[in-house]
């Protein structure tokens, strides 16, 4: 057991609070650190205001179209929406990260509503730096950005950001706990990369880096377990193997494009209905064709917009299956039942080969859309190849933990999809 007195506590700066104890450590600090909750709150209470003064007008104007008080109505709807839940978790959004014999925790919490990420010890490895892309990237008080990303065989999570010299200070005491947990478990402890500065400031974007692991058929399965946020099911028959992935409603992304899609749809509209005259007399002569071919970017930005909604709220609706059998590998995608299917045959199959493909721009991107409740970004594939080593067929968008487990299975089973 570390030595450590319980309920040890210290203060990593005026922004992170740690605690230390012999069970556990955690990071508490404010969702918001720039102080914009405060701004925020005003403008939150003169929107709101100067809705109530100008409702009157909106309402009571005779040349106005029945319709579009509706229209106005909802643009500020969204803006309400939007300002005031930013105003929240700029004000009251509190993190906490922890450490202990169970594995990670990490819990955003705004005044009654709270949500939590939870990784088992065993499959944690280590904590890395995310830099900038750009020289400079600063938060606006001239101090140069640092992110911490933890790495598991799960998705990849931007999991901390703050000052540089912050994040220094913290990224290797977390990885000095994180080591001693596993040593107190048995468990192996991998050596995390050092962070690199090439131009004395940030990491440069370098080339794609593809890390191969290859395994052969006479490999006995290992009876890997699947990981704790897998995102595929298996069903083993008697002819057939099928891994099944089905998409998941995300609150968040369907309220973000619905605000996106209710205020700039809403605001091309007014110009569309003043283009069309029904808002009082149309725009003549060249004037009219100026006024539509300015909107038409915003009218396409629109349509974008409004696809993007539809997608991602049709998404508990999509359904994606591997089948394995008699040689065969098909992958079909669907939405309401119906989508596409391909095929690849599998008849020469003699190995498989685990993939990631890594690269400085690309992980960034992935270390910065994860910090995003959406579905990580997965690097990770499986790949089939022949006895010469070509490849047949590939497994792609898996994490480290799915391909290792589905790549074991497959190994299992692999009398199913070979006869």
């Amino acid at each position: 057991m570390r030595s450590e007195a319980s309920g040890e506590a210290t203060m990593a700066s005026q922004e992170f609070n740690r605690e230390k104890t012999t069970t556990d450590w955690t990071l508490r600090w404010r969702s918001s650190r720039d102080g914009s909750g405060w701004f925020l709150a005003f403008f939150f209470v003169a929107w709101i205001v100067g809705g109530i003064l100008i409702a009157p007008q909106v309402t009571d104007s005779s040349e106005m179209p029945p319709y579009l008080p509706a229209v106005v109505a909802g643009v500020y709807g969204a803006s309400v929406l939007a300002i005031g839940t930013w105003m929240l978790y700029a004000l009251f959004g509190r993190k906490t990260l922890r450490l202990d014999g169970d594995g990670f925790r990490l819990e955003h919490r705004i005044l009654f509503w709270s949500r939590s990420l939870q990784i088992p010890l065993p499959e944690l490895r280590y904590f890395e730096a995310v830099f900038p892309t750009e020289p400079g990237d600063d938060d606006g008080d001239g101090e140069d950005l640092l992110g911490v990303r933890l790495v598991s065989l799960g998705p990849e999570r931007l999991v901390l950001d703050g000052p540089r010299e912050e994040m220094l200070t913290l990224l290797p005491e977390m990885n000095a706990e994180l080591a001693a947990l596993k040593h107190a478990a048995h468990l192996p402890v991998e050596t995390p990369p050092e962070p690199v500065f090439p131009d004395g400031n940030t990491i440069l974007e370098g080339a794609e880096k593809i890390e191969t692991e290859t395994i052969p058929l006479d490999r006995p399965a290992l009876d890997i377990p699947p990981p704790s946020a897998v995102r595929w099911t298996c069903l083993t028959e008697f002819d057939r193997l099928q891994f099944r992935n089905r998409g998941r409603f995300q609150v968040f992304a369907v309220f973000m494009f619905l605000g996106i899609t209710i205020f700039w749809n809403g605001i091309v509209s007014v110009f569309l209905a003043d283009l069309f005259g029904f808002m009082g007399d149309a725009p003549e002569g060249i004037g009219w064709w100026a006024l539509c071919l300015f909107l038409i970017p915003f009218e396409v930005a629109g349509v974008i917009f409004t696809g993007m909604l539809l997608l991602v709220s049709a998404e508990p609706f999509r359904a994606t299956t591997l089948e394995f059998s008699r040689c065969v590998y098909s992958r079909r995608t669907t939405w309401f039942g119906l989508g596409w299917t391909r095929r690849r045959s599998l008849a020469e199959w003699s190995g498989l080969e685990l993939r990631c493909h890594k690269s400085k721009k690309h992980r960034l991107e992935q270390a910065r859309t994860n910090n995003m409740p959406f579905d990580r970004i997965a690097d990770w594939r499986i790949v089939f190849l022949d006895a010469r080593g070509a490849e047949l067929a590939e497994i792609v968008e898996l994490t480290e933990g799915e391909a290792r487990w589905m790549a074991d299975v497959l190994l299992r089973e692999q009398r199913i999809v070979i006869t």
